[in-house]
């Protein structure tokens, strides 16, 4: 074992195991060599890849602080292996497909679960995406936090920031939109259907309803989902 994964081990150890918690400071680098017996490169290694995973922030001329884990840190990871998928369309056909079974399941947790609350925020971004089909920017905007916000209503950590992860990705295979108000349009039908469907409290409805709105996307950008 690499020297440096010897101490990344260790120092997860102690942080996992509460030894240090969110917002205590780990020893310098100076005292870490001497714990581990290892020489500088073998510990700015170790911190490195420790603070890729979310544990801890490393800040010039102060010790490492450990912070409380954010879920989006084990998705960041993948960001290489997203880019090289998106580059060829089998990649972002799958991409397609997962997001319409992940998204699928939001719109039927959000038709079992959401609250009255839930409900009118959701209407408040349908209605403002009315005012705005003109406006690519602005309605791509509220495209997404209409999404979002079918996560939010989880209350899942873990699956809101899967989700603005994989939402990130998609977004790199957009393309230039030629008439922005069909296109809107389109979609704002979607997102009213998919209310309606909220609204009734209609699980199958709903999930039938994100079915068709993001097969109907696919279909306009010229692309297919590999399952129907």
């Amino acid at each position: 074992m690499r020297l440096s994964n010897a101490v990344e081990k260790e120092l997860l150890r102690m942080i996992q195991s509460g030894e240090y918690k969110p917002g205590d400071k780990l020893p310098s680098e100076r005292v870490l060599m001497e714990m581990f017996d290892v020489g500088r490169p073998s510990v700015r290694e170790a911190l490195f890849s420790i603070q890729r995973q979310g544990l801890i922030k490393i800040r010039r001329g102060d010790r490492p602080l450990v912070v409380e884990q954010d879920p989006r840190a084990l998705f960041n990871e993948l960001n290489h292996i997203a880019a090289s998928l998106l580059a060829n369309p089998v990649g972002v056909r799958e991409f397609n497909e997962t997001r319409l079974i992940f998204e699928r399941s939001l719109a039927r947790e959000a038709a079992e679960n959401a609250t009255d609350e839930d409900i009118a925020e959701l209407s408040m971004i349908v209605e403002a995406g009315d005012q705005a089909l003109d406006d690519l920017e602005l309605y791509l905007e509220l495209d997404q936090k209409f999404h979002r916000y079918l996560c939010a209503i989880t209350g899942n950590s873990l699956l809101v920031s899967a989700h603005e992860t994989l939402m990130d990705w998609i977004m790199r295979t957009r393309d230039v939109v030629l008439e922005p108000r069909l296109h809107n349009s389109y979609s704002q039908l979607g997102h009213e259907r998919i209310l309606t469907a909220i609204r009734e409290g209609n699980v199958e409805l709903a999930d039938t309803a994100m079915r068709e709105h993001l097969e109907n996307a696919a279909e306009r950008a010229g692309q297919r989902f590999l399952k129907k």
